[in-house]
């Protein structure tokens, strides 16, 4: 994909992304825009809308790698299909309904990234449940608005959370060890299982509702 077939979505978007990390991540956001040229294949037999998708959040990548001083390597796939960055870099992609966004940091302080949107919508009280434990759908009462509309958000903290976890623990059922208590604009993170073991530091998570999306970021710091 090239670069005129991409549409920056704008500052407003990009600072959006950035209030959701530390200062020293870079970010990046786009929207598709044009289909993927023939030439230019990202993932072998997939869809042509997967494939404009996969090339897009790259493209974040390694817009972000940039915005680090870095130079703008391809970013490959690992088994599971997670981004492989650089050596002595950490980050995250994120895609939904056309929009793709990137964020990334120089490892050291930063020991992990997780970034994830989704559409803003509501979603049925049994879905929470399925996704929730108990103590998470006791912390999303308390929060006010009804279940229906932080389900979303709860998903969208937990996939954050997920893709920040994967490259310590390369646990791929990390679902089940993961607990995310939403408060106003932030999450709290803990881990259990394997995952208690392997991820090691502090991790703060927060979230905004803007532009039709659910944002969701986490930064796991050195201790």
């Amino acid at each position: 994909m090239t670069e005129s077939s991409l549409v920056d979505v704008g500052p407003s978007h990009d600072r959006i992304l950035a209030s959701l990390f530390e200062p020293d991540v870079a970010v990046a956001c786009l929207h598709q825009d044009e289909a993927l040229p023939p030439d230019e294949p990202a993932l072998g037999d997939a869809s042509p809308a997967r494939q404009r998708e996969f090339a897009a959040g790259r493209q974040c990548a390694r817009r972000a790698l940039v915005a680090l001083g870095l130079n703008p390597v391809p970013i490959a796939r690992g088994h599971a299909g997670e981004p492989i960055w650089p050596q002595g870099v950490v980050g995250s992609i994120s895609h939904a309904e056309g929009l793709c966004v990137a964020v990334a940091a120089h490892a050291g302080r930063v020991r992990g990234l997780g970034v994830d949107v989704e559409p803003d919508r509501e979603e049925s009280v049994a879905f929470a449940k399925r996704i929730c434990r108990q103590s998470e759908l006791a912390a999303m009462e308390r929060m006010g608005p009804s279940i229906e509309a932080l389900a979303a958000v709860i998903f969208s903290a937990k996939e954050a959370t997920y893709k920040l976890q994967f490259p310590l623990t390369q646990d791929l059922d990390a679902w089940a060890n993961l607990e995310v208590l939403l408060a106003p604009g932030t999450f709290s993170v803990g881990f259990y299982g394997a995952a208690a073991s392997r991820v090691s530091g502090r991790a703060r998570g927060r979230w905004r509702r803007a532009r039709g999306f659910v944002w969701t970021g986490v930064t796991l710091l050195e201790s």
